[in-house]
């Protein structure tokens, strides 16, 4: 934050989609209404001209600034 606070983030599950059966109306890569958590996400299955699926890694805050 622009005070210096850092917060750190705790791997807690990924789940892999295929790109066909990924709902982008979905709360799986931003969720506004959620609680605060972290998303990594990576392309997955390359079949030589496109990546068929995608890999998303969820973090959730642990600690902070203020623990």
């Amino acid at each position: 934050g622009p005070d210096g606070a850092v917060q750190c983030y705790g791997f807690t599950d990924a789940t892999k989609i295929a790109v066909a059966d990924y709902d982008p109306d979905s709360d799986l890569m931003v969720d506004f209404d959620g609680e605060p958590r972290l998303a990594i996400i990576i392309c997955w299955d390359f079949d030589g001209t496109d990546w068929d699926s995608r890999v998303f890694f969820h973090f959730d805050p642990i600690g902070g600034a203020e623990d």
